[in-house]
């Protein structure tokens, strides 16, 4: 198993338009990172250098103590001989093969000994349960059943390196989790240094030991899932990773472990926990997430009391999303089944008022934005 190491990376077109530029990153042995962010956002032309499908521009990447890329030095060692194994969206197998035959491949091409590929393919199959699926062509599998062939496929060599390139997106919701469950599995038995490429916020928290979170061809943030989850670097980061209520506000008042802000055109006022380094009349962008608005919280919670009309309410099985007018805002809430059992189900109709409770140690202050940073563009995530 190997270390990843990313140096000034770029990759710049024959237009001059960047995909990646100066990317800086080093992925530990045995280590589950994901790239995460929007289309076009340079996830998958960094994977691609990686594996050698692209040449960057500049800046170089190695393996171990190997360098596989370095323009300045000429240095480029081709895809097959960087012992890494790649899984892609469109699972890339053989229809008319059967799946041993498929996973078997690799190994065929290696020239491994007949008896040692049954015994791998084996192995391989056991660890995605198609083990008795091993003499059906391919073809006649599900969309599931293919892509966890393709699993075992990479994991067939034993790299030391294995990439994913957006591999469940062809997935329904259901098998989407399955996936996540097995390829995490399948991580952890092989122990190789995974490099996984998304745009699923969802998949990326669950999957992941640190996230990479990538725009216009720039890193934004690493973290761990909850590192990212809680304290988010910027507004970008806070909208892409689900905090649903991003707004503009002033201190008015600072503690010794609080402090209160007013919301900007509202008499709306909430308290953070913690210490800032900002005094009254300080400006600050605040974010909270729609489900850190409850009904109940513990005794010993901090909370700001919010009264609001309902103008929309969407039930949605698992949850009641509401859209709440509040002292000139638009903010949104999410209650869980939980919540939704504790009140009468009439009062939670557009046109009523409710007073929910804002967790006070859950609401973020966003770093003030660099001057010189031209990310500065939003993105219309998905409730989390």
């Amino acid at each position: 198993m190997k270390p990843v190491t990313i140096n000034g990376l770029e990759k710049r077109y024959s237009d001059g338009t960047f995909a990646v530029r100066g990317i800086d990153l080093t992925i530990g042995e045995g280590e589950f990172v994901t790239l995460l962010g929007p289309s076009g956002c340079g996830k998958t032309t960094t994977l691609r250098c990686l594996a050698g499908l692209e040449a960057p521009t500049a800046g170089s990447i190695s393996f171990g103590d190997q360098v596989v890329v370095d323009p300045a030095h000429n240095i480029f060692v081709p895809p097959e001989k960087r012992d890494i194994s790649m899984v892609f969206q469109n699972y890339a197998l053989w229809p008319h093969m059967t799946v041993f035959a498929n996973v078997a491949y690799p190994l065929k091409m290696a020239k491994v000994r007949k008896s040692e590929i049954k015994e791998r393919v084996a192995a391989s199959l056991a660890l995605v349960n198609l083990r008795e699926r091993a003499q059906q062509p391919a073809s006649q599998l599900s969309g599931g059943q293919q892509q966890r062939v393709a699993l075992a496929r990479a994991m067939v060599g034993r790299p030391s390196l294995i990439f994913f390139d957006e591999p469940l997106s062809n997935l329904d919701a259901k098998l989407r989790h399955t996936m996540q469950e097995q390829i995490r599995a399948a991580h952890e038995s092989l122990g190789s240094t995974t490099v996984y490429v998304t745009h699923d916020q969802q998949e990326a928290l669950a999957l992941s030991d640190r996230i990479v979170v990538m725009d216009q061809g720039k890193i934004l943030q690493i973290g761990t899932s909850e590192e990212l989850y809680r304290q988010p670097n910027s507004h970008f980061v806070a909208d892409f990773l689900g905090y649903q209520n991003i707004m503009d506000a002033t201190v008015v008042g600072v503690d010794a472990d609080s402090y209160t802000v007013q919301l900007n055109d509202s008499d709306l006022k909430i308290t953070l926990q913690g210490k800032t380094g900002k005094k009254a009349g300080d400006s600050v962008t605040v974010a909270f997430r729609s489900a850190h608005l409850r009904f109940d919280t513990m005794p010993d919670e901090q909370f700001t009391p919010i009264d609001g009309l309902i103008t929309h309410a969407t039930y949605r099985g698992r949850d009641l999303l509401l859209l709440l007018e509040a002292q000139g805002k638009t903010l949104r809430a999410t209650l869980d089944e939980d919540e939704m059992v504790r009140v009468d189900r009439s009062q939670l109709t557009a046109g009523s008022t409710i007073t929910l409770k804002l967790l006070a140690d859950r609401v973020v202050a966003l770093p003030d934005p660099d001057p010189d940073d031209d990310t500065a563009i939003t993105y219309e995530s998905e409730d989390m």
